[in-house]
């Protein structure tokens, strides 16, 4: 994913964005990292690192504050090292060198336990977590697919360009599912969504068929299936 964007930094655009139906209007990319292991547990850590410099290093932050004390917070990358040593830079909208890509549309929710939730399978257990970025915090969900809901459009992710020469207007994906950033600066991430409730990571796991109507039936009426994490 990340080659492929930086590639676009060298690519003569002039002969597609000055056609008749293109100019003037926003260009957007659609990307979704399916290339590589462990793509969907991303959630937002590897674009917004690509895109605004902003990553946050759980796995340090883990060592150095196992009770979670303390706020997790982004930290400025500006570059990663490839096993070569060759740097690649990141920020990709930070400055005005892509300013011909309005937006990135991405997502790592969309995957196959996705239509597994939404196919209504009652022999489905489901594990999902949803962030709230705006005031913090995370909800989680441990249970049967009976108790849960999931539209498509949970777990999408639009980053726009507050560089592009074509802004993307925010109000074509105004919708309580879909989270939608821009920044004034590395790390300096500005949300452009009400972002209370957007899906980070969901898993499901398919059992034998009948499996879940047995459980359900020995289960207490008043089991919970969200948690509320601070």
């Amino acid at each position: 994913m990340e080659m492929r964007l930086l590639n676009t930094r060298h690519v003569d655009t002039k002969s597609y964005s000055e056609l008749e139906h293109v100019a003037g209007k926003p260009f957007v990319l659609a990307i979704a990292p399916f290339d590589r292991p462990c793509f969907q547990l991303q959630a937002q850590r590897a674009i917004e690192a690509l895109l605004y410099r902003a990553y946050v290093d759980e796995e340090t932050y883990l060592r150095k504050h196992p009770d979670r004390a303390v706020p997790l917070r982004a930290e400025d990358l500006p570059h990663v090292r490839k096993e070569s040593g060759e740097l690649i830079s990141l920020g990709l909208f930070c400055d005005n060198s892509m300013a011909g890509i309005s937006a990135i549309i991405q997502s790592t929710a969309a995957t196959w336990s996705k239509v597994r939730v939404m196919s209504g399978d009652p022999d489905v257990i489901v594990t999902a977590i949803y962030e709230n970025r705006k005031e913090g915090g995370q909800e989680v969900f441990k249970g049967p697919n009976e108790r849960y809901t999931e539209t498509v459009l949970d777990g999408l992710r639009v980053y726009h360009n507050p560089h592009a020469t074509n802004p993307l207007d925010p109000s074509l994906f105004d919708r309580p599912e879909i989270f939608q950033a821009t920044s004034r600066g590395p790390v300096n991430l500005v949300m452009l969504s009400e972002s209370r409730r957007i899906l980070a990571n969901r898993t499901a796991m398919t059992l034998p068929a009948g499996t879940m109507d047995q459980v359900l039936k020995e289960m207490s009426p008043d089991t919970k299936y969200w948690h509320h994490l601070a």
